[in-house]
């Protein structure tokens, strides 16, 4: 019997890792917030999206807290995500909407997310690198909540503080930012033509 995964609810994205690192451009410019909401551009951004850039633009509130953070993520994305307790995470999403986790640095450093694919698992995108499926002691992750998060032996931050899950609606033209750089066409209506 293999390890226990959490439940899923059938609408899990697949894993595609080498989609987020096909170009290196793309690749610096997508982050674990982009990852998590499958917002994946084939075009370049102007820069890695943060929570709360998309819906309250360059003169948001930037703290590194849980409630912050959350907040943040359902401002840019009011239809699309629901906060799911740490407490649910056995139940599985609604209908249409795929797991996703997140995590902070108790010392308001930085932020960190994870998804659960399709197979079970979980992967996360840890800034402008590859997509990773595996913890900070590289093993495979089945539970966030109980991975190893604790990147600052590897020379990167210690994500010490679960948050929440979240269940993000899949297929409907979740955003991660509005900082990118893009076609006019997509400018005008940027929520109507993302990820064609």
């Amino acid at each position: 019997m293999g390890p226990k995964l959490l439940p899923r609810s059938g609408y899990e994205p697949k894993y595609r890792g080498e989609e987020w690192s096909r170009d290196a451009m793309v690749q610096a410019t997508h982050n674990c917030y982009s990852y998590f909401l499958d917002d994946l551009r084939v075009y370049p951004r102007a820069g890695k999206p943060q929570p709360g850039l998309y819906a309250m633009g360059a003169g948001y509130n930037n703290a590194v807290t849980c409630e912050s953070v959350k907040r943040r993520v359902l401002a840019d994305n009011p239809r699309h995500v629901i906060t799911w307790s740490l407490e649910k995470a056995k139940d599985k999403c609604p209908k249409g909407h795929y797991k996703g986790f997140l995590a902070v640095n108790s010392w308001g450093q930085d932020y960190h997310f994870y998804r659960q694919d399709s197979d079970g698992t979980w992967s996360h995108k840890p800034g402008g690198t590859a997509v990773s499926r595996t913890d900070a002691s590289r093993k495979r992750i089945y539970n966030p909540v109980n991975a190893d998060r604790m990147y600052g032996k590897r020379g990167g931050i210690d994500y010490d503080k679960p948050c929440t899950f979240f269940c993000v609606r899949k297929s409907l033209k979740t955003v991660s930012s509005g900082n990118f750089i893009t076609p006019t066409s997509v400018l005008k209506n940027p929520r109507k033509n993302l990820n064609k």
